[in-house]
């Protein structure tokens, strides 16, 4: 009986621990430029739509990199200057002016400039080398014309998606901007 009982408790405890193990999050990790031009678009196609219904909803707080997510991606010291970033990062009324300008659009596309691999401990103060991205057009459709927005600040590829660490600089919304027709882009999706 107490063999049995033994058996059934060390069953118990492995299931729970297994469980407790999966409940977990992942560990972050930054992550390289992927090879394949394909996943290279369509990475920054998923950020550049995440930081659109961010623009649109007039909040950038849900696109942002959590906390604990900053910490595993750059060194402490790097940590201080993104806090300082995000503290004084924007001013609401911008935001508002692309609630109101953007409601009804649908994502229109990207031009993304300063993408490239950044080794650990240099500029940005990753921890590891990765994927970064300095400076991003997003690109709303209003139906008739198109109105585009540059966003620069610290965007860091992962291994689970970008991660925003902080945002510097937005662009007030411009109709018919014309570095839709006139930007450089390292990669880009719905311009021309």
């Amino acid at each position: 009986m107490r063999r049995v009982r033994g058996r059934q408790l060390g069953w118990f405890a492995w299931l729970v621990l297994g469980w407790l193990g999966c409940a977990r999050p992942a560990a972050l990790a930054p992550a390289r430029m992927p090879v394949d031009p394909a996943a290279r678009r369509g990475s920054l196609g998923a950020l550049s739509l995440g930081l659109f219904e961010a623009l649109r909803a007039g909040s950038l707080e849900p696109s942002m990199a959590r906390d604990h997510e900053v910490d595993r991606l750059v060194e402490p010291q790097m940590r201080l200057r993104i806090e300082r970033e995000r503290a004084g990062r924007l001013e609401q009324g911008l935001l508002e002016g692309f609630r109101r300008d953007w409601a009804g659009a649908r994502f229109g596309g990207f031009c993304a400039q300063g993408a490239r691999d950044e080794p650990a401990a240099n500029g940005l103060g990753l921890q590891q080398p990765a994927w970064v991205l300095e400076r991003l057009l997003v690109v709303a459709d209003l139906g008739s014309l198109r109105s585009a927005s540059w966003l620069e600040g610290r965007f860091v590829f992962t291994d689970q998606g970008w991660k925003t660490l902080s945002v510097t600089r937005i662009e007030q919304p411009r109709r018919r901007h014309a570095d839709l027709e006139l930007a450089p882009c390292d990669v880009e999706s719905g311009l021309r």
